[in-house]
């Protein structure tokens, strides 16, 4: 800015001497040119008066001659010509007449005639070789012209003096305006440019510059009130920015807190932020690049591109579903889109995926449920009906069918039971009355309630780990509730609740005994693990399960061959029931079974 106020006053500075100059240099002009023809016109005045004193043309012509410079040295001198209406030149100062040509046709001389007053030229004298100015004169009484002339080499030396003083003037006055403004942009830049470098500095983000502080301001000028401002402002400036770090700082603690995942996107549809959930779902928990990266990148969903497009578009709120990849596998998340101001918009993605299993698992589980209750109600019915239409007589079928409907019943009660066990056990958030136990003890009274079902299918039940080869392999240390069958079981004292350890036991043992094969063994064991774990053990030598069963032998209801399960009295829940206890201790249940080799389950257990 400073350049430019320098530069233009700079400009004005050398146009006003240039126009000066020449305005100095026309009125000299002017001057010298009203001089000079005074000059000639009192030469032409004195040589009409010799004239008209009785002297010669000749006589007069030289007499003013000499009388106005010539032969006196000065660059002045006065040449005289007398010329007649033919043309004829009568009589010269510099010249012979005899020798010289016509004269009528000369500008100042036909003008002189023609206007009978005075004619004016400039030109180079072929005569003399010099630039002459011409003034000739009518004088009516003779009828001739008296022409005067002077040559100009004292009004160009003149001219050129002129301008070559304006030329040390205008010089002298660029250099002088040159050390002025050098002053004067110190003087008056350096507050300015102090004040440009904390503005570049505050664009950069630092505004800890105090500007009015510093000692080159005067703080009663316009630029120490500018600085002031300046200050002010910045101060102003530093403390909502202050105020909008600590907002975003909370904004993203809130927002990175939420465990449903949001996404932010621009007019364009890339995205400008995700939270942290957002990222960990959706972008491998990587963080967001600086540049916006299209929503079908980060999400890989059309629908949620859609809902989001759609909102963006329409400027109104915008839900839907869809089934995203995820770093957890495929999800459903519904979408609450809706635009933010007038540039972009903001989409929350809630898991419905949990919710989704647990209605299909709930409308699974009614639909199983109504199906086991349906079957021995249906039978018991029709046995009912039978007897009402006369088999009521026959005492024998009377009692084959009571015999019916009591099993049918048992399976009634023993499903109900289940149902109620299960959903005891759902409904528990932690473990409650606790209490030490041992055991080897509470794995010997399961044992001897599962006696009777274990004798009529001939299955040995051992309180102990397989004698060939020993236990499985665990952590050194570890110790096995049980032996074999002629050592003494050892105690194993954990704290657990009694209830639900028993059941747990009776679920996995008799499923042990319903499922082996007549004549086979079961046996049952624990093993304490590093941390303070514990490890049931319950191993059979039947059949085994096949590998596409065993991820789903946990689910309720989920039999591996419904028919024999029926034939059982099974429910479906016991392993369900075994998952749940097991869960309730921060444990879990799993199967390791090679089909024709029999079928080990293990319980993991904090007890």
């Amino acid at each position: 800015m400073l350049k430019r106020i320098y530069l233009l006053v700079a400009a004005v500075v050398v146009l006003a001497v240039v126009l000066g100059g020449l305005l100095a240099a026309d009125q000299v002009r002017t001057l010298h040119t009203t001089l000079t023809e005074d000059r000639l016109v009192a030469a032409i005045r004195t040589a009409e008066a010799e004239l008209g004193a009785g002297r010669t043309a000749a006589e007069a012509v030289s007499l003013v001659a000499s009388g106005f410079g010539r032969g006196t040295g000065e660059d002045r001198w006065v040449r005289l010509t007398l010329v007649d209406r033919q043309g004829v030149v009568l009589a010269d100062s510099e010249e012979d007449p005899a020798a010289m040509d016509n004269h009528r046709l000369r500008p100042e001389i036909a003008q002189a005639f023609d206007t009978r007053v005075t004619g004016r030229h400039i030109r180079r004298s072929p005569t003399l070789e010099v630039d002459m100015l011409y003034l000739a004169r009518y004088s009516a009484e003779r009828d001739l012209v008296v022409r005067a002339a002077i040559p100009l080499s004292d009004y160009n030396q003149t001219l050129r003096a002129i301008l070559w003083r304006l030329s040390l003037v205008l010089g002298g006055s660029l250099l002088g305006l040159l050390a002025i403004g050098l002053l004067v942009t110190r003087w008056i830049g350096r507050p300015l440019r102090e004040l440009r470098d904390a503005a570049l500095q505050a664009a950069d983000g630092r505004l800890d510059i105090h500007v009015a502080q510093l000692p080159e301001l005067d703080r009663d000028t316009e630029v120490g009130q500018l600085a002031r401002a300046f200050d002010t402002m910045r101060d102003r400036l530093r403390s909502i920015l202050s105020e909008l770090e600590d907002r975003n700082a909370r904004l993203d603690a809130i927002l990175d807190s939420m465990d449903e995942p949001l996404a932010a996107v621009d007019v364009d549809c890339g995205v400008t932020f995700l939270n942290a959930a957002a990222r960990d779902a959706f972008f491998d928990g990587k963080p967001l690049p600086d540049r916006c990266m299209p929503l079908l990148a980060v999400i890989r969903n059309g629908e949620a591109e859609r809902i989001l497009a759609l909102t963006l578009s329409t400027r109104t709120p915008q839900h839907g579903e869809a089934r995203i990849e995820t770093r957890k596998g495929r999800r459903i998340y519904r979408i609450h889109a809706a635009p933010i101001g007038s540039r972009g918009a903001m989409a929350a993605f809630s898991d419905m995926t949990e919710i989704v299993r647990l209605q299909q698992v709930r409308s699974d589980f009614v639909a199983n449920v109504t199906h086991e209750l349906k079957t021995p109600l249906t039978s018991i019915r029709g046995f009912i009906d039978t007897l009402r239409r006369g088999a009521v007589r026959d005492p024998e079928v009377v009692s084959r069918f009571l015999d019916i409907i009591d099993i049918e019943a048992e399976r009634l009660h023993a499903l109900i039971s289940d149902i109620l066990t299960l959903s005891e056990i759902e409904s528990s958030q932690d473990v409650q009355d606790r209490e030490a136990m041992d055991l080897t003890a509470l794995v010997d009274d399961v044992l001897v309630l599962l006696d009777e079902a274990a004798s009529r299918r001939r299955v040995t039940l051992v309180n102990g780990p397989p004698p060939a080869g020993g236990k499985p392999d665990g952590a050194a240390g570890e110790t096995a509730i049980g032996s074999d069958e002629e050592a003494v079981p050892e105690p194993f004292p954990i704290r657990a609740n009694r209830l639900r350890i028993h059941q747990l036991l009776m679920n996995l043992v008799d499923n042990a005994v319903k499922y082996n094969r007549e004549g086979g063994t079961v046996w049952i064991w624990g093993e304490r693990a590093l941390g303070g774990r514990v490890t049931l053990h319950v191993r059979d030598d039947g059949p085994g399960i096949e590998p596409e069963h065993q991820s789903r032998i946990f689910e309720r209801f989920y039999r591996v061959d419904r028919g024999r399960s029926r034939e059982m009295g099974g429910t479906g829940l016991g392993l369900a029931i075994v998952k749940h206890i097991a869960q309730l201790y921060r444990g879990a249940v799993s199967v390791e079974s090679v089909p024709g080799q029999g079928a080990e389950f293990l319980v993991s257990l904090e007890v």
